[in-house]
């Protein structure tokens, strides 16, 4: 038997044989693959049940250096923007589109930030929201981005900072 009868006889089990080798492949490449695990933020209760297990000794410098932080902020968040009172609309450019948002100013503050509509995909998008809070805390748009949701998180700080700059407008 010469080699073309050979393999005219095993023509018929090509497909069988190319996927097996398929399958090895995928196999080789997936051996000793550990999934990430992410950490998840705990709660209000579990972090309490966590610092009275553990008994924390502060020094009157760490003291101190809080106290000055906490009233720096504190001073900083009062009375940021000279603008009215009233919901302000701005739009910034996420990954897959426009972001628009509401920015409500009360007492010279920012108090709320509100999503009107947003086109990219929800979990990116969905961390990127975690700047909301960062932008009321520090009472700016200059926060930092989050990790993995860059062009979300920048298209919702670009949204808060045309739409604090429509409230200055307004106001000349």
């Amino acid at each position: 038997m010469d080699i073309r009868e050979m393999l005219e006889k095993c023509k018929p089990f090509a497909p069988v044989v190319s996927a097996a080798v398929m399958a090895a492949c995928v196999a080789g490449s997936l051996y000793g693959y550990k999934v990430p695990v992410y950490e998840t933020k705990a709660s209000v209760e579990d972090t309490q049940e966590q610092e009275d297990e553990v008994p924390v000794v502060k020094t009157s410098t760490e003291e101190e250096t809080k106290e000055d932080e906490a009233a720096e902020e504190e001073e900083q968040a009062k009375g940021s923007f000279d603008l009215e009172d009233g919901v302000y609309q701005g739009s910034g450019t996420g990954y897959r589109g426009n972001i628009t948002v509401a920015v409500t100013i009360k007492d010279k503050q920012i108090t709320s930030i509100e999503i009107l509509s947003a086109s990219d995909d929800e979990p990116f998008f969905g961390r990127a929201k975690g700047l909301i809070d960062q932008i009321i805390k520090k009472q700016s748009a200059e926060v930092d981005t989050i990790s993995g949701a860059t062009f979300s998180s920048t298209g919702i700080k670009e949204a808060v900072a045309q739409a604090l700059e429509e409230a200055a407008n307004q106001e000349d």
